[in-house]
């Protein structure tokens, strides 16, 4: 009896315990900032830095990153892999206290997960951990102070990897990149577009990611968790210097950024020192610097001005079943009726196309100068650079913006003509990051490559 009781006693008050842990931290601007804000943050994005705001006293949560969420009922850190969840419960001098939340326990589950704040109720969506990333929607409940499930259509996993969170639609967008299931072994290999609807609980696949930003994604695999900008509807997501673009899913349009003042914001060093913590509040971002002893909490104005509309579409719509299924019954039929005739008009534009091109197709004197100037270095192990490159194509005192255009072009004009003599797939004038600075370029032609021009073409 008497060990009954005892049990029954630890049962009772370790919970408790655990929900009563409080810790007093240094309070820096962005605590009080956040902590007297009377309106919520939908997203607070920490990037691709390992933080920690409070003791970590289990040394299996030592390899756990602290996030910040913020809505009308508090400010909250959320310990990332866990469902550790505290709140902030006051300020005194240069302190602030949070205090555990959560009566519950597990590590390890919802490792990189998306939590935000819906309707001042705390949400973590997806992550990985268990051999598996997966989609599952998790809610705080403040009556029993424990995380549950919400049933949702379908499950597709989701990370911190792309999202555009519209709190006043309640909507998410997400983007899913190839993954392999380390449970079942179901392999996708597609990076796919898909809308969540918060109040209808359904997920709802747009369609295919676009090959720019497919290509664009898996070549800069180290790159900065996007900053959600209600404001603009969309999601400014940074790869590269040259590479950084605000995604509006709704629209299905592609911004790029132009603003010098915020890209090199984000790419001010080749160390890596990004920006952390990173918020929209009225038309700026907010944002703190990892090496900033400070802690200051700084921000930059940004609108749509600071960017220019790209012609290209973020995802291919999905159809609509029925009309998908009529349309490729109807395919299915004409090729049926029609194979050979199809076969044989294939072909003939197939051949039609091969003998488009001139016998005398040929590179004008400006490629075939710097197709022959890029050899010599490659074959002396030399990486070209961007200005050697524009000293080449003669366009050293023009604009940053001239110089630059003119690069691409007469690089893409190049590749494409080598493509078409040499019917292959691989790009004549290569793209190498530099070694001594990750933020840009240096060019080179491969041997073998340069062997099919030399044996076509002669100085």
């Amino acid at each position: 009896m008497k060990k009954r009781i005892q049990v029954l006693i630890i049962g009772i008050f370790i919970p408790l315990f655990c929900m009563c842990q409080t810790y007093w931290i240094p309070n820096t601007a962005l605590f009080d900032f956040l902590y007297h804000l009377n309106k919520p943050i939908p997203v607070i994005s920490v990037t691709n830095t390992f933080q920690q705001f409070l003791p970590v006293t289990d040394k299996h949560l030592l390899k756990y990153t602290h996030k910040i969420i913020k809505n009308q009922k508090g400010l909250f850190i959320a310990i990332d892999g866990t469902g550790e969840l505290f709140k902030a419960t006051g300020i005194s001098k240069n302190l602030i206290a949070f205090t555990r939340e959560d009566s519950t326990y597990f590590v390890g589950y919802n490792g990189d997960s998306f939590n935000f704040s819906y309707l001042n109720t705390n949400y973590s969506f997806g992550g990985n951990g268990f051999w598996r990333s997966n989609g599952q929607l998790r809610y705080f409940s403040d009556s029993i102070h424990e995380w549950n499930i919400i049933r949702i259509n379908k499950e597709y996993p989701i990370t911190n990897f792309v999202t555009n969170y519209l709190p006043q639609k309640g909507v998410i967008y997400y983007i899913v990149k190839p993954i392999l299931d380390g449970a079942t072994f179901d392999q996708t290999t597609d990076y796919s577009v898909i809308k969540f609807d918060l109040s209808q609980r359904e997920n709802h696949n747009l369609g295919k990611l676009n090959h720019i930003f497919s290509d664009l994604f898996s070549k800069n695999v180290q790159f900065t968790t996007p900053i959600n900008l209600v404001s603009l509807n969309g999601s400014l997501t940074y790869l590269d210097p040259d590479d950084q673009y605000l995604l509006n899913f709704e629209k299905n349009e592609a911004y790029r950024l132009t603003n010098p003042l915020i890209k090199d914001l984000f790419y001010q060093k080749s160390t890596g020192d990004f920006p952390i913590n990173c918020f929209e509040y009225e038309n700026k971002i907010y944002y703190q610097f990892p090496s900033d002893s400070s802690k200051k909490l700084r921000s930059i104005s940004i609108s749509l001005d600071d960017f220019d509309k790209k012609p290209i579409e973020i995802y291919s719509n999905v159809s609509d079943t029925k009309k998908y299924t009529t349309i490729f019954c109807f395919i299915f039929l004409f090729l049926i009726a029609g194979g050979l005739s199809l076969y044989a008009l294939r072909f003939r534009k197939k051949k039609n196309i091969k003998e488009e091109i001139p016998i005398n197709f040929d590179f004008n004197e400006q490629e075939k100068n710097l197709i022959n100037f890029l050899i010599d270095k490659s074959n002396n192990n030399i990486l070209v650079s961007v200005e050697e490159l524009n000293f080449s194509l003669g366009i050293s005192k023009k604009t940053l913006e001239i110089q630059k255009r003119t690069r691409t072009e007469t690089i893409h004009r190049i590749n494409h003509k080598f493509r078409l003599l040499f019917e292959i797939d691989n790009d004549f004038i290569e793209r190498v990051r530099s070694e001594e600075d990750k933020r840009y370029y240096n060019y080179t032609i491969a041997k073998e490559n340069a062997a099919l021009y030399k044996g076509r073409f002669k100085k």
